[in-house]
């Protein structure tokens, strides 16, 4: 999945020129391994298949299904589950007990990119593309003119905020 679209990119930086429109895709491809990278995954919808083990009537997958599509144990007997939350409930009682004999078939990801991820990867992209440019302004943090003010975000600001809005989408998970 891309997280922005060459147009959408140079909408936002108010570029109408296609001169850097080459350097500006890979940028782009280059942000987005990172942010996978982070992430641990890339956000496009796609199906899982986990084994863990059974041994209690709860299963928890934080930030991972959109949709639980099956679950069976070895013996490919299928169960009955209610998916609220996060939360895999046997509606059968407990989970069949052994190791990795819990069949968990899940989707996860998003079939478009979140508002606020696309925010802070255009500002990474930007980012990046301004260093590739050398038009870096890191060492600005404040422009006075006249009685107009400024202040620039510093770049742990920037890092803080990406952080933050990553943490949201990051990939993982762990099993009651």
């Amino acid at each position: 999945m891309e997280y922005c679209t060459l147009e959408e990119f140079k909408q936002y930086q108010d570029i109408n020129i296609s001169d850097d429109d080459t350097l500006i895709e890979n940028i782009i491809s280059r942000a987005v391994s990172i942010i996978d990278k982070k992430l641990g995954y890339n956000l496009a919808v796609k199906e899982y298949t986990k084994r863990i083990d059974g041994w209690k009537n709860t299963i928890f997958l934080e930030n991972m299904p959109k949709t639980v599509v099956s679950i069976k144990d070895t013996s490919w007997n299928e169960y009955e589950v209610d998916f609220i939350d996060g939360y895999i409930v046997y509606l059968e009682g407990k989970t069949p007990v052994g190791e990795k004999n819990i069949i968990i078939t899940y989707t996860k990801g998003y079939e478009s990119v979140p508002d606020d991820l696309k925010q802070v990867f255009l500002d990474f992209v930007r980012q990046l593309y301004l260093k590739q440019k050398s038009w870096d302004d890191k060492d600005i943090s404040k422009k006075d003119i006249d009685w107009i003010s400024i202040t620039y975000t510093n770049d742990s600001e920037k890092q803080k905020r990406f952080n933050e809005v990553l943490q949201r989408y990051k990939s993982f998970s762990f099993f009651k």
